[in-house]
């Protein structure tokens, strides 16, 4: 609701009763609320009410004008708040229109027997009591709300509320046991996250036909589910996330022919079956056998199938075994379109993974143990690899954004159609002659480089609800020195790269030649304005002065590109640089940029060198032209296996912005 609309309406129920406030329809302010409630003023015109007693001691709104009648209220035990009073419930006793009730942290004394019975929305944070009073009129209600509330137990024995459908006891972290369902047969939605202490959720759970959302995430002594639960025809969501003492759940999940969610990371899985057919299954049973925390596994655990109904799958931090995973058939889940193996310690995805034809997001983040991805299916658009630092091939890449996904992958060397670094030996020779270093190659083989993958952080910032497998492995793998390597070339969207010790630029091949472009753009002179540039060759130089740290992304250097007449942008963030091997020593970062058709005749180009943590040295530029390079020669630049790599994308610039970045 727009303010001016909201602030229209407020001002209108003001107007009902200018001086006393007991007769408005809607009483949203706090002090007025509680004047009310203090002074036993409210009338029958009162709908709704918004209280929230930690507004009142903070604003300590009282107002001595109102009557207070005499042993009307008692006072407040806390130790400082003596001057703010309890409510009875006889203040409500002439509200009987009262509809919506709104409360927070409202300790109310006395009998329920003439509370209003029209209530149709209860909000109650923080209800002090142990369990809702018998004789609290809820025959009307349509939703609950009792989060952080002191609760043990809902209520007593069964209540047929046959209106409610929102029941949310959120965060009750004393609540032991959930009531009997069987007399709410409209409940749509019940979450029960985060309470701590809930050991059991009642067998009647399978009568509430139109349950929709089921949320017990992070009851993390909830030891199992009831069977009954397979009876939920209706249930669109479940989520079981972070019950880490689970040790049964229902067999027959896959009765769930609604469920289009189910959140079940944090819930360890020690095997996976070797086919639902081999048990008289479905064809179309995707299984999972054996779930239990750690080493503990439940006799009456047995094997579990999925729904193919579902489109969201999080069985992230599951600690499914090496193999495990490769065995589920995947693709029998069509309809799928959001899938999170994180954390897992497994090795491959399994093949069934290119039959999700609607897989959209696959996240595999710190799956630590995964060397190569294959099969991923083109449809992904966001694909997240983060911390997955044995991962060294990316067979095929999504189609999202390239600035994600890849982020601590040290040992990846080639993510298809992105990048890919290997020997310089294997390069075309046109190449590296565009580079201007076809002259050195014989003085590169007896060449060490230290590299270092471009996109990591601080093993420190790993979060802490990953498993401690995770942790360990990030925290050796950060320990180690940079990788050592012969010379070697990066392919990077159309970029051609490499890093070679030097102090300096190759004079005699460079036209131009910049000592001041660090963090600031030089604009290339008496660039031949009727003539269309085809490629650039940029030699960047740099020094570090201290040892190397990895402190954050984009820590490595970088060059900038500006077409300033189409106030356009590329940055490349190389997916590897070279690192000088002490502080006196020289790096030189030679590429190779297919501009083809970036650049028009007569646009002004300048570029810049962007050290990062290094000391910016010298900046090296040369211009090739298109009528100065043969078809075979520059225009179909490729590697020796003939490996297509797509060229600077020039669709990409978002609209806050006209710089594309150039990176994993």
């Amino acid at each position: 609701m727009h303010q001016l609309v909201r602030d229209m309406g407020r001002d209108i129920v003001r107007r009902e009763a200018p001086v006393d406030p007991g007769k408005r329809s809607r009483l949203w302010q706090h002090s007025d609320s509680y004047n009310v409630l203090r002074g036993k003023i409210g009338t029958e015109a009162v709908q709704g009410m918004v209280l929230d007693m930690r507004m009142i001691k903070k604003e300590k709104y009282f107002s001595p004008s109102i009557p207070v009648r005499q042993n009307a209220i008692s006072f407040w035990s806390t130790k400082g708040n003596s001057s703010l009073q309890d409510v009875r419930t006889d203040a409500f006793e002439k509200m009987h229109k009262l509809k919506f009730l709104q409360f927070n942290k409202v300790q109310v004394n006395g009998s329920y027997k003439n509370f209003p019975k029209g209530l149709r929305w209860l909000c109650w944070i923080g209800f002090p009591e142990e369990s809702i009073p018998n004789d609290f009129p809820m025959g009307n209600v349509v939703s609950i709300d009792m989060r952080y509330s002191s609760l043990k137990l809902l209520w007593n024995g069964c209540k047929f509320l046959k209106f409610l459908e929102i029941l949310d006891l959120g965060y009750c972290y004393e609540l032991i046991t959930t009531p009997d369902f069987s007399g709410l047969p409209n409940l749509e939605r019940l979450k029960l996250e985060h309470c701590t202490k809930l050991i059991n959720v009642h067998d009647t759970i399978g009568c509430l036909q139109k349950l929709i959302l089921l949320n017990l995430k992070d009851c993390q002594k909830l030891k199992s589910l009831p069977d009954s639960i397979c009876e939920l025809k209706s249930l669109e969501t479940l989520n079981i996330s972070g019950c880490s003492n689970i040790e049964y759940l229902p067999t027959e999940l896959d009765k769930l022919t609604s469920l289009k969610e189910l959140y079940a990371d944090g819930i360890s899985m020690n095997s996976v079956a070797i086919t639902s057919d081999q048990f008289g299954g479905p064809p179309w049973y995707s299984s999972l056998w054996s779930w239990a925390w750690a080493q503990r596994v439940s006799p009456r655990i047995q094997e579990i199938h999925f729904p193919k109904s579902l489109h969201v799958l999080n069985i992230a931090k599951c600690n499914i075994s090496p193999d495990a995973l490769s065995k589920v058939d995947l693709g029998i889940m069509s309809l799928l379109d959001w899938l999170d193996l994180g954390g897992n310690p497994i090795n491959n995805l399994p093949d069934s993974i290119k039959n999700l034809t609607r897989l959209k997001t696959l996240n595999i983040a710190y799956c630590t143990k995964l060397k190569c991805l294959e099969g991923i299916p083109s449809n992904v658009t966001d694909l997240n690899a983060d911390g997955c630092i044995s991962l060294e091939k990316v067979a095929s890449c999504a189609k999202g954004h390239p600035v994600e996904g890849y982020i601590n992958c040290i040992n990846l060397v080639e993510a298809e159609g992105v990048f890919k670094l290997e020997p310089l030996e294997n390069a075309d020779t046109q190449v590296l002659a565009n580079m201007g270093i076809s002259n050195l190659e014989p003085t590169m083989k007896s060449i060490v480089v230290s590299l270092v993958f471009g996109r990591a952080y601080n093993a420190g910032r790993v979060r802490n609800e990953y498993p401690s497998f995770v942790q360990d492995d990030i925290s050796s793998s950060f320990s180690l020195s940079p990788k050592e390597f012969p010379p070697h070339i990066l392919y990077h969207r159309g970029v051609f790269s490499t890093f070679l010790p030097g102090e300096s630029i190759p004079s005699n091949w460079f036209s131009y030649k910049f000592t001041d472009a660090a963090d600031v753009y030089c604009t290339l002179q008496n660039v031949d304005s009727h003539r269309i540039i085809n490629g650039l060759s940029i030699c960047f130089v740099y020094k570090c002065p201290d040892a190397y740290t990895n402190v954050g992304l984009y820590d490595g250097p970088s060059i900038w590109i500006r077409n300033q007449t189409k106030d356009l942008n590329w940055a490349l963030y190389p997916a590897w640089f070279g690192l000088p091997e002490d502080n006196k020593s020289g790096m030189m970062w030679f590429s190779y940029w297919k501009v083809e058709n970036l650049f028009q005749q007569g646009d002004v180009i300048q570029v810049m060198g962007d050290p990062q943590f290094a000391e910016f040295k010298e900046l090296g530029v040369k211009i090739f032209y298109l009528d100065e390079q043969t078809e075979n020669s520059d225009s179909n630049v490729t590697t020796k296996d003939d490996n297509p790599f797509e060229d600077i994308l020039r669709n990409y610039f978002s609209d806050d912005g006209r710089t594309y970045y150039i990176c994993t």
